[in-house]
């Protein structure tokens, strides 16, 4: 059974919250443990809209979220259009009156407490998080620092964050390109990049909402797609 730790910008694209729903599938198939989720970006109520996700599929783990928060006249309008506000509003979440712990805290704990397999690290977001961990020392958690525990708790990092035709820079490395070059230059375990037209001619999503009105996912793709089917990118 893979472990997988969950890294992604959820709560615009409903993308992300279609990866998400395929790991609990796999999970409840017995092909894949989710061990904790962190979300690359401070705004659209990612934590607890991930977190209605987790709970409507049964797996409820740790979730993490970094700390800078966007603002802004144009994302405060997105944000207030997006699905992962409406969730974080609508559903039952552990986040409405607590705040998120930080992404980093997540992953070390996460890291640190595991045994056996190792994790396979899934980025569909930026970087922002597995480069903050990368340059995390010793704390409360573990004595080893973050290169230390990637080096020996994960097994690779699978982002979908690849383009290798054009000169244009993707999107997932363009949101955070500091963190893209440090993870990319000082990874102590092997990147796997996922080519973004993967997913580009599969289209997801609106059946789920037809299905099964109640299934955040499916809400998330509404929303997103005014009931229309969405590339799977991620």
């Amino acid at each position: 059974m893979k472990k997988i730790i969950f890294d992604t910008d959820i709560g615009g694209d409903c993308d992300d919250a279609g990866a998400l729903a395929l790991i609990h599938q796999a999970e409840n198939l017995g092909l894949a443990k989710l061990v904790a989720c962190v979300v690359s970006h401070g705004g659209f109520d990612g934590a607890g809209c991930t977190d209605v996700i987790n709970r409507y599929y049964g797996h409820v783990v740790p979730i993490g979220q970094v700390y800078y928060i966007p603002d802004g006249p144009d994302v405060d309008e997105y944000a207030e259009k997006s699905y992962g506000r409406t969730l974080y509003r609508q559903r039952e979440h552990s986040y409405k009156d607590v705040v998120p712990p930080q992404s980093v805290k997540v992953l070390r704990k996460a890291l640190a407490e595991n045994t056996g397999e190792k994790i396979t690290f899934v980025v569909v977001g930026s970087f922002e998080n597995v480069s903050d961990l990368m340059k995390s020392g010793p704390d409360e958690i573990s004595e080893l620092t973050g290169m230390e525990l990637i080096e020996q708790q994960v097994d690779c990092i699978v982002a979908a964050a690849g383009d290798f035709e054009n000169h244009e820079v993707e999107c997932n490395i363009s949101s955070c390109v500091h963190g893209a070059i440090n993870v990319c230059k000082n990874s102590p375990v092997p990147i796997v990049f996922t080519h973004y037209t993967e997913g580009a001619n599969v289209f997801t999503g609106k059946i789920i909402h037809e299905t099964d009105p109640e299934n955040p996912v499916g809400i998330a793709y509404y929303i997103c797609m005014k009931g229309e089917n969405r590339c799977s990118w991620d």
